[in-house]
C-alpha cells in the first residue's frame, strides 16, 4: 500500500516508491481481458508502476456500454445504482495490474459528472449523492493494496469542491488508509483548492498541452514549497503525438523530446515522480473508433505502446534508483549562469552526495562549485535517450566556478558524485 513520505512516497514496508504513471483513461471501458493484459504487461515491462484509468470516464457519457456490453448503472443517470457485472470486469482488471506489481490511480468519476455547465448532460454527482458513492467505492476496493484514489478528472475544482469533499469523505468513512489525490484542469493543481484538507495525501498537478515548453518546473515548485509538506506529481503533462495547443496543422504534434523535458523539469524541481501519456493510449486509439481530439488516425494503440517517449523514461527511472529518493531537492542556487527559458531553462536538483544538472538543447550552463559539499567530485553525462554515459568528466574540485559543456545539441544531464 501506497503512503506518503514527506516530499516523496513509500510502501507500506518502507521502501521507497518512484511515481512513474500512464494515462490510461478508458481502460476498464474500451479493453476487452486480453487486451487489457497485453496493455498491463507491456507497461510493466517498460518501468510504469501506476496505471491511471477512470471507473468511467469521457467516453462514458452517463451510462455507455463496455466492450462487453454492461453499462456502469442499473438506472440511466442514477449513480447509486452500480451494475455488479459492470464492476466485476473493472475489479479483474485492478487484480490484473497486482499481478504485474502495477499500482492503479483510480478515479471513481471523470469530472464531468460533477462538472455542471450549460450542455453538460453528463453531471450526475452532487452533494446530495457524492458522499454515499464514494462510500460505495470505498467499500468495495479497501481490501485491493494496490489502489491509489484520484478524485476529479481534467476539471476546475472552483465552485465544486463541496461535491468533491462529499465524495472524499465517503471514500474515507469506508477507506481510511489508501492514498487520496485530485486531478485538475490544465495549468491547475489539486493544491489550489484542497490542499490543506486532511484527505489530500499528495498534489497533482496538470501542466497540460498548451505550449512546448510548458513550465512545469514552476508548478511542481509551487507545491513542492507548500505547508503542510506533501508529494507532488504531474497527473497529465504533454502527451505524446498529442497536438500542440490541439492544432497539429499549425504547431504540430508533441514528441519524445518533450516527454523527457517535462519528465526532467519535474523530477528535479522535487516532483515525487512523474506521469507520462500518448494521446492513442488514453483513448485506446483503434481505427474502428473516431479518433478524440485530433489523435492520429495512422497508430493504433499498440502501436503507440512502443512510442519513443515511454521507453526513455525508464533511464530517468533507473537512475533515481540509484541513490536515496527522499534527500533529493531542487537546487537553482548551484546556477551561476546559463538560465534561460522556455526551452532554454536550465534545472537543477542534488542529494545528500550528487547534483543532477538537465540541459534540454546542449546549452552549457556554469555552477557555482563552492556550494556543493565535498572536497572532489566525479562526473559524467547521461544520454536520456539511451541511459548511456556519454563519457566522463573526470575529477572535478568543489571550488570556485566552473562551466560545463554537453556534448552535443540534444538533451542531456550532468551527474556529479561525492568521491569517497
Amino acid at each position: 500500500m501506497l503512503q506518503a513520505n514527506g516530499h516523496s512516497f513509500k510502501q507500506s514496508d518502507g521502501k521507497p516508491f518512484l511515481w512513474f504513471a500512464d494515462t490510461a483513461w478508458e481502460l476498464f471501458h474500451f479493453l476487452s481481458k486480453e487486451d487489457a493484459t497485453y496493455y498491463l504487461q507491456r507497461r510493466a515491462e517498460q518501468g510504469f508502476t501506476v496505471i491511471m484509468a477512470s471507473a468511467f470516464s469521457e467516453f462514458t457519457p452517463r451510462n455507455e456500454p463496455n466492450f462487453y456490453g454492461q453499462r456502469p448503472f442499473l438506472k440511466q443517470g442514477d449513480p447509486l445504482t452500480q451494475n455488479e457485472d459492470y464492476y466485476r470486469h473493472v475489479d479483474w482488471v485492478i487484480d490484473q495490474a497486482a499481478a504485474h506489481g502495477l499500482y492503479v490511480g483510480l478515479l471513481p468519476a471523470w469530472g464531468d459528472k460533477v462538472f455542471t455547465r450549460p450542455g453538460n448532460r453528463n453531471s450526475i454527482l452532487n452533494t446530495s449523492n457524492a458522499r454515499a458513492y464514494g462510500k460505495w467505492f470505498g467499500n468495495r476496493y479497501r481490501s485491493r493494496k494496490n489502489i491509489v484514489w484520484i478524485l476529479g478528472g481534467d476539471r476546475n475544482g472552483g465552485g465544486f469542491e463541496p461535491v468533491w469533499r462529499e465524495m472524499a469523505a465517503g471514500i474515507r468513512s469506508a477507506d481510511p488508509t489508501h492514498l487520496i489525490s485530485w486531478h485538475p484542469n490544465g495549468g491547475w493543481s489539486s493544491s489550489t483548492w484542497f490542499h490543506e484538507d486532511t484527505w489530500l495525501g499528495f498534489n497533482m498537478i496538470q501542466s497540460g498541452h498548451n505550449l512546448k515548453d510548458n513550465p512545469v518546473h514552476e508548478m511542481i515548485r509551487t507545491d513542492f514549497d507548500r505547508r503542510p509538506i506533501k508529494p507532488v506529481v504531474d497527473g497529465e503533462p504533454a502527451y505524446e503525438t498529442h497536438p500542440v495547443d490541439w492544432k497539429p496543422e499549425q504547431k504540430g504534434r508533441f514528441d519524445a523530446l518533450d516527454v523527457r523535458k517535462h519528465a526532467y523539469w519535474a523530477i528535479l524541481a522535487g516532483a515525487a515522480g512523474h506521469t507520462y501519456g500518448a494521446h492513442g493510449i488514453w483513448q485506446f486509439r483503434d481505427p474502428a473508433l473516431r479518433p478524440a481530439i485530433g489523435a492520429a488516425i495512422d497508430q493504433t494503440w499498440r502501436e503507440q505502446l512502443e512510442l519513443p517517449g515511454a521507453k526513455h523514461l525508464i533511464h530517468l527511472k533507473r537512475l533515481l534508483e540509484q541513490r536515496p529518493i527522499e534527500d533529493r531537492i531542487p537546487s537553482q542556487s548551484l546556477l551561476a549562469s546559463g538560465q534561460g527559458f522556455g526551452d532554454e531553462y536550465i534545472a537543477i536538483a542534488r542529494g545528500k552526495n550528487y547534483v543532477y544538472a538537465y540541459s534540454s538543447n546542449g546549452r552549457p550552463f556554469t555552477l557555482r562549485m563552492d556550494r556543493i559539499e565535498g572536497g572532489k567530485l566525479q562526473g559524467w553525462w547521461l544520454n536520456p535517450r539511451t541511459g548511456e554515459k556519454a563519457g566522463s568528466i573526470g575529477e572535478v574540485a568543489a571550488v570556485g566556478m566552473k562551466e560545463f559543456q554537453p556534448p552535443g545539441a540534444e538533451d542531456w544531464l550532468l551527474v556529479l558524485e561525492r568521491l569517497p
